[in-house]
């Protein structure tokens, strides 16, 4: 994976041919969000529009994240790529943290000592030496910088999720149309795509062919600059990109009525329910851990919004005629 170091050269390209339509999927996932958050916090940088973010995450991560984010902070600083290891299940769908952390906890140690050989080969930098040495300690640290990160951004995560929702209705719009070229343009402005070929304007140099493969679009919160790029992944190549339309800042879901009364995560939980839910599906839906999704759920059950029906082993949520009153009202 390959982060946007701020040096112009069009460098990193993906050939996908003149004549070729590319597949091109759009899914939420939420961890490729968390990698430019944790570095800019660790770095002790990051743009305006997504400072507040920045801010949060620097207060969140513990001190045991440093042994993970170290590595991937010097290889910024120094334009250098950065391991696809921090994403152990890669976006061919869409992916929850909490599959993240819990595959990173699991991840062997080829999964970064491999990257690591593909990247620098023998010339390893100091900065990584300790984490080649303890690689199962730098995914338990990754793990641990995750949980935390995210447990500082969720909110404003769901609160992106109506410009999320725009973005693949717009991805969609222009590939029914035989629009990709157009789509691909608009993406970013350090993505140009002319005569079948896609440059990423870094410092690396490299041609790699989409073949046929998927290009995946991942949607990304935070800074409006962020930018990543995976186009040598197994199966799909991928670009992170800020979701159109959606600026974070301390009040995340200025706009949202249903938001701004119950907050974001209890406003995002009220819509979801507009059908009845499993406990367990509810929490996944909004990627968040079972006893979070709990603890909402029982301030929503309180504002008597939701009920809760035992139904065999599993706990089904619904919401009242209240509740739906109440998302009618906020519409």
């Amino acid at each position: 994976m390959t982060a946007a170091p701020g040096q112009v050269a069009r460098g990193y390209r993906l050939a996908i041919g003149e004549d070729t339509v590319p597949h091109i999927s759009v899914v939420r996932s939420p961890h490729v969000s968390l990698a430019p958050l944790m570095i800019g916090a660790s770095a002790g940088v990051g743009g305006t529009d997504g400072r507040y973010l920045v801010r949060a995450v620097r207060k969140a991560l513990p001190y045991g994240a440093g042994f993970a984010l170290a590595p991937m902070v010097a290889a910024h600083r120094a334009g250098d790529e950065l391991v696809d290891a921090f994403m152990p299940i890669l976006p061919y769908a869409d992916v929850s943290v909490a599959e993240q952390i819990e595959s990173m906890h699991q991840a062997p140690d080829d999964l970064l000592l491999d990257e690591l050989r593909r990247i620098y080969g023998d010339a390893l930098p100091r900065a990584w030496q300790p984490a080649a040495e303890r690689p199962r300690t730098w995914f338990d640290s990754l793990a641990l910088a995750t949980a935390h990160t995210f447990d500082a951004v969720a909110a404003s995560w769901h609160a992106a999720a109506p410009a999320i929702d725009r973005e693949i209705q717009r991805v969609g719009t222009a590939l029914v149309r035989g629009g990709h070229d157009v789509l691909l343009n608009s993406l970013h402005p350090r993505l140009q795509y002319a005569h079948g070929m896609l440059s990423f304007d870094i410092r690396l140099r490299r041609i790699v062919s989409l073949g046929g493969r998927r290009l995946v679009l991942v949607p990304l919160i935070g800074d409006s600059h962020a930018l990543l790029a995976g186009f040598e992944l197994p199966g799909l190549a991928y670009i992170g990109y800020h979701v159109p339309g959606h600026t974070t800042s301390r009040y995340a879901g200025n706009g949202d009525e249903l938001a701004l009364l119950l907050g974001p995560l209890r406003a995002r939980a009220l819509r979801l329910l507009a059908r009845p839910m499993s406990a367990g599906a509810l929490a996944s839906a909004l990627d968040c851990a079972a006893n979070t999704a709990t603890y909402h759920c029982n301030h929503l059950e309180k504002a008597r919004l939701v009920v809760r029906e035992r139904r065999g082993q599993s706990v089904w949520i619904s919401r009242t005629p209240r509740g739906h009153e109440l998302v009618d009202l906020m519409a």
